[in-house]
């Protein structure tokens, strides 16, 4: 498009003194930093950053790990497919050519997953952004992202990372199914990295919805990308009787139902992305955070998954790896137990505590010092300043007091937009008598729990004589005897 005739192409040239006008307009790049806001936002930054000052509190038993997925790496298929990482200008041979195909309809793919071992500073206002990072690579249709994987892998890289493993572990991940602090999957999980890493307290904390980038794992993301720029990846072909039964299978589920009735099939797609893998591990190895090399570990197989999934059977030995969700749990009467005299059960994380208590017989001995132990309670819940409403009291003014989530914003509306009536007296056997609106004509059902007394009744028909009912309105005022009765 030209645009000589509103915008001058050279401000200097003689021509250019003929563009009189003026538009408020600008040349500008897009950029793709806009956020989604949530109402929460400020209330998690605010644990966030009680989490901060309860490691700084307990550094010296603290293991703080920040935890996150990468967008997947798709593997070519008989063609060398980008990573989809930006590129730069990279040296290569004066007589070669740097491409790849630009398409992304792979069918295998690569999830980089960071495990990030974080130094507390000591103090709140120092950087959050030193220590170790752990990085792995793993097969999208084999080794999918999941709450007890990650929990299995947490354990693996403290094994790996630590000679003697503190005794306190703080997590903080972002908002995503396989870290949902109230799906069931993910509490079994953190219970079983609990119990398998014998920790005396551990805390999991979660990203507001669309705030991922809170997370100081998402730092780390930019410096992956540098080994992944300029990088484009194949894998390997199987042999002709695989390949023609992996050209059948289109979707994720297709290929993993395939590999369920062929083991050939599974083993020759791992070992055909093997080489790969490698290659990216030998990338990674090369980056730097602080003068600290990254660092590879092994993704979890099923039967370290399995294993590690054994231990939760000392409380409950009902439990099923394939069984957590939140309805079947709920009927599991020695986890629920361990639930109500162990844990604490937020929107927004799940903390564990040893209960010291001798005749537990599953708690380990504390491993902290006694007095270490005792002093140490539950992160709180945010509350609100007295002096500034907008703001939430500091960590040492609210640390060691009974809070609750009653200052959660969307907690707050959800109290406010609920209905009053509990939903299960709302069926058509609880409907004890109709009222009509005085305005649009139309009845309405009246509700109870149990059938209405003489005396209630009288009390009912006092009512619907003393006023007309318009749709939208209280029944009764709330100092009125039928106010929780009658709906």
């Amino acid at each position: 498009m030209d645009s000589s005739p509103i915008w001058p192409t050279n401000p200097t040239a003689i021509r250019a003194m003929h563009h009189t006008g003026q538009f408020n307009i600008k040349y500008q790049i897009q950029a793709r930093q806009l956020c989604k806001n949530h109402p929460d936002a400020h209330y998690c930054a605010y644990l966030f950053r009680y989490l901060r000052e309860f490691a700084i509190l307990y550094c010296d038993y603290v293991c703080f790990i920040a935890a996150n997925d990468k967008h997947k790496i798709q593997i070519g298929e008989g063609v060398a497919t980008s990573t989809g990482v930006r590129n730069k200008k990279s040296l290569v041979g004066i007589n070669s050519t740097l491409v790849a195909s630009d398409h992304d309809f792979t069918k295998l793919s690569l999830t980089p997953s960071v495990i990030f071992f974080i130094d507390v500073p000591t103090t709140i206002e120092d950087s959050f952004y030193h220590g170790n990072v752990f990085v792995s690579y793993k097969d999208t249709v084999f080794q999918p992202s999941n709450a007890i994987r990650h929990a299995t892998e947490f354990f693996n890289a403290i094994q790996l990372h630590y000679t003697f493993i503190p005794p306190i572990l703080c997590l903080y991940t972002d908002g995503g199914p396989d870290h949902r602090t109230t799906f069931g999957s993910v509490q079994i999980s953190l219970i079983c990295l609990f119990l398998r890493g014998d920790f005396d307290f551990l805390i999991a904390l979660r990203t507001a919805p669309y705030h991922s980038w809170a997370n100081p794992a998402e730092r780390i993301m930019s410096i992956i990308n540098l080994g992944l720029q300029g990088v484009a990846i194949m894998r390997d072909s199987m042999n002709a009787d695989l390949e023609e039964i992996f050209k059948k299978a289109d979707t994720l589920d297709e290929i993993r139902a395939a590999a369920n009735k062929n083991i050939d099939l599974k083993n020759g797609l791992h070992n055909c992305i093997l080489n790969i893998q490698q290659m990216l591990h030998s990338r990674t190895e090369r980056l730097v955070l602080h003068e600290n090399h990254f660092q590879h570990y092994d993704p979890a197989n099923d039967q370290n998954i399995d294993d590690f999934f054994k231990i939760i059977l000392e409380i409950d030995k009902s439990l099923n790896i394939s069984e957590t969700t939140a309805e079947i749990l709920s009927k599991k009467k020695d986890l629920q137990e361990f639930l109500k005299t162990h844990c604490r059960i937020r929107h927004y994380s799940f903390q564990i505590k040893k209960c010291n208590n001798i005749n537990c017989g599953i708690c380990k001995p504390i491993r902290l010092p006694l007095h270490v132990f005792e002093n140490i309670d539950f992160l709180p819940d945010p509350v609100p300043s007295n002096s500034n409403t907008d703001c939430y009291k500091e960590f040492e003014t609210i640390y060691r007091t009974d809070t609750t989530e009653q200052f959660r914003p969307t907690l707050i509306t959800a109290i406010e937009n609920a209905e009053r009536a509990p939903a299960a007296i709302l069926t058509n056997t609880k409907v004890r008598d109709i009222i009509q609106c005085f305005q649009c004509g139309k009845f309405r059902c009246l509700y109870s729990e149990k059938a209405l007394t003489a005396i209630q009744k009288s009390q009912f028909q006092h009512v619907i004589d003393e006023w007309d009912y318009s749709c939208g309105s209280p029944l009764v005022p709330e100092d009125h005897a039928l106010y929780n009765v009658l709906f």
